[in-house]
């Protein structure tokens, strides 16, 4: 899925447009239908409220899930 991005991106971003100010600017329903992806209501309902991932104490949070799932 990232290529793709990294593709619809060089086809569709202005000049020094980051990828959210270009959804911004076209829409969401346009990028989704670009990508071929499938509307998740979820995407809607409950936003990402940081657009960053940490990184840090990922092994630790990865343990405390699977200790989680196979309880």
């Amino acid at each position: 899925i990232s290529g793709d991005h990294v593709d619809f991106f060089a086809e569709n971003a202005l000049e020094h447009e980051r990828s959210g100010e270009m959804i911004e600017r076209i829409g969401i329903t346009a990028y989704l239908e670009g990508m071929d992806l499938e509307v998740d209501p979820n995407m809607i309902a409950v936003p990402r409220t940081t657009p960053y991932v940490r990184m840090d104490d990922w092994d630790d949070e990865v343990a405390k899930w699977e200790e989680r799932k196979s309880a």
